[in-house]
């Protein structure tokens, strides 16, 4: 059974479900969450969850492995999540606004939308720089980082910080186009007038 892609929203106070009606929504508790071995989800390992209603109703939703790790790690890269760290506040919020003050931009991609992303030179190069730039060393301080420090990071440079971990969750077989895709269903700023090199 093929898995629906999972729309991710970084920050729901910014961007709501407003495409939802609101005469059809259940609020509900996720209760239990657990992995199975080659579960119905195409063989894949696969993540059920019971999400228990206010009306007493049990729902079991279910994905991929694969897809739900993915979205915890670019969840895990926004600025929102790395406000749950209790170290570091005045430097966070001082980077948070000096983030909020000057938007993210990068280039237009180097590579066509088809073209895999093997390596981070690969990854810079669908970013608009390429593999001397500023782009990739910041793309290679990113993936040498602990979450902690990239929650840090994510507040100056939030594009980049969810494309390597992006990258990380669907390498070998994303491609420049899903991972572009990718980065708009997470928020980020796509500006081709102007860019980092």
């Amino acid at each position: 059974m093929p898995m629906t892609p999972i729309n991710i929203r970084p920050d729901l106070s910014a961007d709501p479900w407003s495409d939802l009606q609101p005469a059809t929504l259940t609020r509900g508790t996720l209760t239990r969450i657990g992995l199975l071995r080659h579960g119905p989800t195409g063989g894949r390992a696969t993540v059920g969850m019971v999400i228990e209603t206010d009306e007493s109703q049990v729902i079991i939703a279910e994905t991929t492995w694969r897809l739900l790790r993915g979205a915890v790690r670019v969840l895990a890269a926004r600025p929102v999540a790395a406000e749950e760290h209790d170290d570091g506040e005045a430097f966070r919020t001082t980077m948070h606004a000096a983030a909020a003050s000057t938007p993210p931009r990068r280039g237009p991609s180097a590579v066509p939308d088809d073209h895999l992303l093997d390596g981070l030179g690969d990854l810079a190069l669908a970013l608009g720089g390429s593999p001397s730039s500023w782009t990739y060393n910041a793309l290679l301080l990113i993936k040498k980082s602990d979450l902690e420090r990239r929650g840090w990071l994510a507040a100056a440079m939030p594009d980049l910080v969810a494309a390597v971990t992006i990258w990380e969750a669907i390498h070998p077989t994303l491609t420049a186009g899903q991972l572009l895709e990718l980065l708009k269903t997470a928020g980020d700023i796509v500006d081709e007038n102007g860019g980092r090199s």
